[in-house]
């Protein structure tokens, strides 16, 4: 299973032999456009949040650091991105809370130099230079001509002069790397939607100021529909966060949908296609449009479930087994993700409705249903089954309203038989 920062190096390399997420063209189109990229570039990817960035962006480096073929990723255009860049990623939201051009510059060093004294003397040049650095008012976000009075004029070629020896600084550690390695540095900036708006600014700000040199390319992860509203928290509600972004990128990649279906599959690695029991997880996930770390959650807890689930035989109660298995405890379980208010409802009795809308909208349980006898595929033979859960003391349906009660409880919820109802 998918889960960004934490995927394994064995989940990386099955997710693009498997191409499973079906991106595989799409990360083999953004090699190839960093491979044919000369001078200082800054690219943007840009997904919702909990789409696949990240894991997407560290594919890029699992490919990079084991060339082969890979499905729709051929080993040629690899080894060539391998052979002109060195990857550095940089997890903004980890740092946020220092410096913003210091914890990229410390960070790069320690990547390309190695032990902490020798990063140390590195970064010493730099660092001297770097204080008081305004960032803000260097970026033209607040002054005007007219703040520019002649007690400020001294001080603002000061830091015209620190803005420009900091540059120069950097591009020679970046200069310096290069001649070493034969290599330029790819900098991804990862997850900078999610940092303080104070602390993104300032980053994009030293990107924009300090990296312009032929060996930095930029690779910035961001759901940009947010990082406008970082933008105008910082410049205010008048500014135009959009265009600010937009001038400041130089090109932007939109992170395609993921193929849930694909995705879904692969998560459960079935065998078989045809068991109801994964078909109806994969048709709720694209009913509910879930997001990638979505899918992560629901999975998590199916499989929870199927734990905590061992040893029951809910084969033996015909109907009722078979739709407690292979609908209710998949419909309770992506409810809770995504209609927590529905999902109180459904482990409650009262979820008879929602029932039938899924019915309606999901083919999988439509098909279950008419499989248990039902006319027309709109919950007519799920409904009884649901409702004899909560009948107390039922005899037709004990072991499944046992194991619906403990897929509940696994959940957080404990599942509640309203004796008055019945």
């Amino acid at each position: 299973m998918i889960r960004d920062n934490y995927a394994t190096q064995t989940e990386l390399e099955n997710s693009l032999k498997r191409d499973s997420l079906k991106r595989n063209h799409y990360l083999a189109n953004l090699i190839r456009t960093l491979n044919s990229t000369k001078k200082h570039t800054v690219y943007a990817l840009d997904g919702g949040w909990g789409s696949g960035k990240t894991f997407f962006v560290k594919q890029l480096q699992f490919a990079s650091n084991n060339p082969q073929n890979f499905t729709n990723l051929s080993k040629d255009v690899i080894e060539e991105f391998n052979n002109n860049y060195s990857i550095f990623y940089f997890n903004a939201w980890e740092h946020d809370n220092l410096p913003a051009l210091e914890s990229v510059i410390f960070s790069l060093s320690k990547m390309a130099w190695g032990g902490w004294e020798l990063v140390a003397n590195k970064v010493v040049n730099i660092a001297e230079k770097l204080i008081d650095f305004p960032v803000k008012v260097l970026s033209g976000g607040t002054a005007t001509i007219e703040d520019l009075k002649a007690s400020y004029i001294k001080q603002y070629i000061e830091n015209a002069n620190k803005t420009y020896n900091v540059s120069k600084e950097v591009c020679t550690l970046i200069d310096n790397y290069k001649d070493r390695t034969g290599k330029r540095v790819l900098f991804i900036i990862d997850d900078l939607d999610r940092c303080c708006p104070s602390y993104a600014i300032e980053l994009l700000e030293s990107i924009k100021h300090c990296f312009n040199c032929n060996g930095a390319i930029f690779l910035v992860c961001a759901n940009n529909r947010q990082l406008q509203h970082t933008v105008k928290k910082y410049y205010g509600e008048g500014f135009d966060g959009y265009g600010y972004l937009d001038r400041f990128y130089d090109l932007i990649f939109s992170l395609p949908e993921p193929d849930l279906d694909a995705y879904v599959k692969y998560c459960l690695e079935i065998e078989n296609p045809d068991y109801i029991y994964n078909e109806t997880a994969i048709g709720l996930a694209k009913v509910f449009n879930m997001s990638l770390r979505q899918v992560n959650r629901y999975i998590s807890d199916l499989m929870l479930i199927s734990d905590f689930l061992e040893g029951n035989s809910l084969d033996m109660e015909g109907n009722h087994g078979r739709a407690t298995k292979n609908a209710f405890i998949q419909i309770a379980s992506a409810l809770k993700i995504m209609d927590p208010e529905k999902f109180d409802s459904f482990v409650s009795g009262k979820g008879v409705k929602t029932l039938k809308e899924l019915a309606t909208r999901c083919e999988e349980i439509a098909i279950l249903d008419r499989s248990l006898g039902g006319n027309t595929g709109n919950g007519t033979a799920l409904i009884p089954c649901y409702n004899e859960l909560f009948r107390p003391n039922s005899i037709k349906a004990h072991q499944s309203a046992e194991a619906f009660r403990k897929a509940a409880t696994s959940m957080g919820f404990p599942v509640i038989i309203d004796e008055e109802k019945h």
